[in-house]
């Protein structure tokens, strides 16, 4: 019992560090990133010029990695690129989503709400509710996209939570199911749901008319206050149920993410398979992303720190600089797959590579397989709705994610 005590009382001394941490970090890239875009003169051009200037050079690229003969169909809806954005009504996503609507990108659009009435009417968006703290919602929502398109050309992992108001003080909280496992918001949502929109919709990407489906996964400077020692210490039950506070489990969260996307890259790469993955930092943000923060908190870094922040246009256009950049395709593109201000960014913590398949077999267990019988993650306390439909399309997307990420030879 005191040997319990002594261990909580350890565990939230770090978590409480982790805090301090945490913030320390967004004070230093606010900083950083605000001296960064004024030397590339980002911080002084105008939105207009941006949008028009990224705008122009995306298209260029995307013209050129392009592999179908799109010019030579009568088909012109089947000319045009397809994307899936998560979080596609928040800060960035909607900043995201303009600029893929502006390049004549047919899109998904994957959010909790609808867009605003200047996304309204369009041919070329499909707005599609989907809260991913639902396992039902989101195989629902690969369904309807599985039906509506035969191919992915780029998927953007972007919703993520901060802070949920649902958790208490309680180490162990009953708000994300596993099976019979307890699982932690942040770990749910960020890291489980986005590994599992990936397995779903990863033979789409395959299908893509460029030289390469690009999925990317936006994450954190947060991450570099994460700490995976309990998955290192084979102690994945206590990793997966353990809250302590939310600072703890968001940078965690992020961390594993990054982390993910590596052993993604590994496997990937040794199927030969045609998706390129990426994670990445798209700048510290002023919005809505912290309506949970403690208010003194929140007011500093939505009022006083906003003007030396990225605007959500500016992370948006960090984001897709990555996701079109021809770099990514390159073979020599494997050990770090973070980037920050469009460059790699090694994290400490994500070098030694054994440890990355650690991680990324830990992920990839808590995912849906074969088994007809596993119920997968079930992030709410319902019961998982196994009817038919459902159960084909899970297990069809298991299949092929299977066989991409077979054990077959060690990597």
């Amino acid at each position: 019992m005191i040997f319990s005590i002594l261990l909580y009382l350890r565990d939230y001394v770090k978590a409480l560090f982790t805090l301090v941490h945490v913030y320390y970090l967004g004070i230093i890239y606010v900083i950083y990133e605000f001296f960064e875009d004024c030397r590339t003169g980002v911080k002084m051009t105008s939105r207009k010029m941006l949008l028009n200037n990224k705008i122009e050079k995306w298209t260029r690229i995307l013209k050129q990695m392009r592999t179908d003969k799109f010019d030579e169909s009568g088909d012109v809806d089947s000319a045009k690129l397809v994307a899936v954005i998560t979080g596609a009504d928040g800060t960035i996503g909607s900043e995201l989503l303009k600029y893929l609507l502006a390049m004549d990108f047919n899109v998904f659009a994957v959010g909790l709400s609808p867009p605003t009435n200047q996304f309204q009417n369009l041919d070329n968006l499909q707005f599609i509710k989907c809260d991913l703290g639902n396992i039902n919602e989101v195989f629902a929502a690969v369904e309807t996209i599985q039906l509506s398109s035969d191919r992915i050309d780029l998927l953007i992992l972007n919703a993520a939570m901060f802070l949920s108001p649902k958790i208490g003080w309680l180490p162990y909280r009953r708000e994300m199911i596993i099976g019979a496992q307890i699982i932690e918001r942040h770990l749910a949502v960020n890291v489980l749901a986005n590994a599992q929109l990936f397995a779903s919709l990863s033979q789409r990407l395959e299908q893509s008319v460029l030289s390469s489906g690009r999925a990317i996964f936006v994450s954190s400077c947060s991450a570099r206050a994460g700490d995976l020692s309990l998955l290192l210490k084979k102690q994945d039950e206590r990793f997966w149920c353990r809250h302590l506070n939310g600072y703890k489990s968001y940078p965690d969260s992020k961390l594993l993410l990054s982390a993910y996307v590596q052993y993604l890259n590994k496997v990937l790469r040794s199927r030969d398979s045609q998706i390129s993955v990426a994670s990445v930092h798209p700048g510290v943000v002023p919005g809505k992303f912290y309506k949970n923060v403690f208010w003194p908190f929140r007011s500093f870094i939505n009022w006083i720190l906003a003007p030396f922040m990225r605007t959500p246009l500016q992370a948006a256009t960090q984001i897709l600089d990555i996701a079109f950049s021809p770099s990514l395709d390159s073979p020599n593109n494997s050990n770090n797959l973070y980037y920050e201000n469009g460059v790699p960014s090694k994290i400490n913590a994500l070098q030694n590579q054994e440890n990355i398949w650690l991680y990324g077999r830990c992920v990839r267990e808590m995912i849906v397989d074969n088994d007809e019988e596993s119920l997968s993650f079930n992030i709410n306390t319902g019961n998982f709705d196994e009817n038919s439909k459902q159960k084909q399309l899970e297990k069809s997307s298991a299949e092929f994610f299977e066989r991409l990420l077979s054990e077959a030879g060690a990597i």
